[in-house]
């Protein structure tokens, strides 16, 4: 199997698999405390994502509320917009 060997070549066997390979590695019950430690390790990282996206989703809604609400008066109006006016004129 890919996996038998150095610790090293476990951890990239589960990590390249995406967790697939901890199902052979739970069957077999000389690895068996490795696929525990594996699966561990994935509920962790999946946890892990979770918050973050979660924290990053906060920051959009925070700086949403950021966004001034206040229309631009019409004698105020600058840039494209205004070039596009008196363009059309």
């Amino acid at each position: 199997m890919p996996w038998e060997g150095s610790r090293g070549g476990l951890t990239g066997a589960v990590t390249d698999s995406a967790g697939a390979a901890i199902g052979p590695l739970a069957a077999n019950p000389q690895t068996a405390s490795v696929a525990d430690a594996a699966r561990a390790a994935m509920t962790d990282g999946v946890v892990l994502g979770g918050y973050v996206a979660a924290g990053f989703v906060l920051l959009g809604l925070i700086a949403s509320f950021l966004i001034p609400s206040a229309p631009v008066a019409d004698g105020d109006a600058s840039g494209p917009a205004r070039e596009a006016e008196w363009a059309l004129h």
